[in-house]
Parts: C-alpha cells; sequence; structure tokens
C-alpha cells in the first residue's frame, strides 16, 4: 500500500519497500500489450503486484533481479510470467534502474518481449537431443557389453573394455557436445554437465579456487552403477578424457562416488599444461 503517496508500495510479504510505478506497455489504450500477453483485460490488472503473475520461482528470481536495478545494473534477462489460463508466458526484459537527480534508486523500467514460441522451440530441440544422446548410449551399451563377456576376465579384458568404450563415447559424442575450442574450465564444466545429464544423470558444475568440481546426484546408469562399479569407472574415463581434449594437460580426481555408497559423485579437474 502506498500510504504517503510517493510512489513506493510495500512488498506483499511486508519486506522493504519496492517503487512500482507501472506503466504496462501499450499497442493502444484499448489493447495494452502486457494484459493481452497474460490473458487478461485491462481492467483485471489494475492495482496487481508484479509477483502476482508469478510462482514462488519467479518471485525469488525477481527479486535478485530488483536487488541488481538498485546497484546500478542495467541487462538482458529471461522472466517466466502465469497467464490467466495457467500457461506460461516466457519474456525477454530488458532492464535498468530509474534513478534522481541525487543518484537514488526510484524504481526499475523494462521494455518486455514475449518469447514463448522461441523458449518452447529450444525446449523441444532440448528433448530430441536428449532422446538422441540416451538411444546412442544405449546403442554403444547393448554393442559393446556383449564383446566383454566373451573377452574373458582379468585387467587386459577389463582395459579393452573400457578402450572401446571411450573411442565409441568420443566418436559418438564429443563434437557435438564441444562444437568450438574453449579451454576454460567453466565452459567444459557446462558441456561435460549437459552430456552426462541428456544421457540420463544429475550433474552440475562449479568452480573453486582453480579447479572445477562436476557432482553427480544421479548417474546415468540409475542403480546399476551399485552392482558394477565398471560403469562409474565409464563416467570417470568419459569425464578424463574429454578433459584432456578440451582443455589439454589435466589432473582428475575422484573423492565420492555413488558405486561406493556415497550419496553423490564429485570428480575435482585441475589444468597441468
Amino acid at each position: 500500500k502506498d500510504a504517503d503517496g510517493d510512489g513506493v508500495r510495500e512488498m506483499p510479504d511486508g519486506s522493504q519497500s519496492l517503487t512500482l510505478r507501472v506503466h504496462w506497455p501499450s499497442d493502444s489504450i484499448d489493447a495494452p500489450r502486457m494484459a493481452e500477453m497474460l490473458g487478461y483485460a485491462k481492467e483485471e490488472m489494475l492495482g496487481k503486484y508484479l509477483f502476482d503473475f508469478m510462482d514462488e520461482k519467479g518471485i525469488e528470481i525477481a527479486k535478485e533481479n530488483i536487488e541488481r536495478r538498485r546497484t546500478g545494473i542495467s541487462e538482458v534477462h529471461d522472466l517466466e510470467f502465469i497467464r490467466k489460463d495457467g500457461s506460461r508466458l516466457y519474456a525477454s526484459l530488458a532492464t535498468g534502474p530509474i534513478q534522481g537527480r541525487d543518484g537514488k534508486y526510484l524504481g526499475a523500467i523494462a521494455g518486455i518481449q514475449d518469447i514463448t514460441e522461441r523458449k518452447i522451440a529450444e525446449q523441444e530441440r532440448m528433448r530430441r537431443k536428449t532422446l538422441e544422446s540416451r538411444y546412442t548410449l544405449t546403442k554403444i551399451m547393448t554393442d559393446v557389453v556383449p564383446a566383454l563377456l566373451t573377452m574373458g576376465r582379468g585387467e587386459k579384458s577389463k582395459d579393452e573394455f573400457m578402450a572401446e568404450m571411450m573411442r565409441r563415447l568420443d566418436a559418438a559424442f564429443y563434437e557435438k557436445y564441444f562444437p568450438t575450442v574453449d579451454d576454460s574450465l567453466e565452459t567444459f564444466g557446462n558441456r561435460v554437465c549437459a552430456l552426462m545429464n541428456d544421457m540420463g544423470g544429475e550433474f552440475s558444475p562449479r568452480i573453486e579456487g582453480s579447479d572445477l568440481h562436476i557432482t553427480g546426484a544421479g548417474c546415468p546408469w540409475k542403480n546399476d552403477v551399485s552392482r558394477n562399479p565398471i560403469l562409474c569407472m565409464i563416467d570417470r574415463g568419459l569425464i578424463e578424457r574429454f578433459a584432456n581434449k578440451a582443455l589439454g594437460g589435466v589432473s582428475i580426481n575422484q573423492i565420492t562416488s555413488l558405486a561406493n555408497g556415497d550419496s553423490t559423485c564429485e570428480f575435482v579437474i585441475s589444468k597441468t599444461g
């Protein structure tokens, strides 16, 4: 509520005040564009907060972005809104702070573009890419595992199996997930985790100092990894092989393993070259 008429209203959760001088972009006086994108009549949007058209995750992201405006940052970012019919509106916002003559933060301004069709198309491409990667992995396993059974026992057989798996995984995935040369740890982490996740895992990267940590809460091999540790060796072998190709010389240390009963599978990658 704007109790003192200064254009500043309290946020719904009672936290710090937020300037909400909101003018919904319009193509005409009778057809407000934002209302149209959200499926509302103009009158239905009067008195509404920005957060009224978001879920909890969207609200948290919006709050973080608002804080960035308070620090003077202008940027372009994506947000999700919820339409009146419950469907999602994906939007790209070009945002910037509004400041008074004294430099005090007064609010924010944003240009909003509906990118729903583009976002849905991207999601469909990602879905197809994931399905293709899982199919390719299944086919490789179907081809190679019977060969393992005929190799006999011993370290030599295991090494031959791993070498063949790495050769096939390299041929199937490296150029697809590493299409350009980029020797940064951050880029490698994002790319290799995308591959592991498309194969059915739950991996995420993070940088700590000069090291890259790859952490997996879920394995592409699911529960089979606890029954067959060689599957965990495939994960390590793939990450190590691709890291050496993409980054040059690296060392890789496996801290935890799902195959050993740990809650995660974590690798630490350091450049040596």
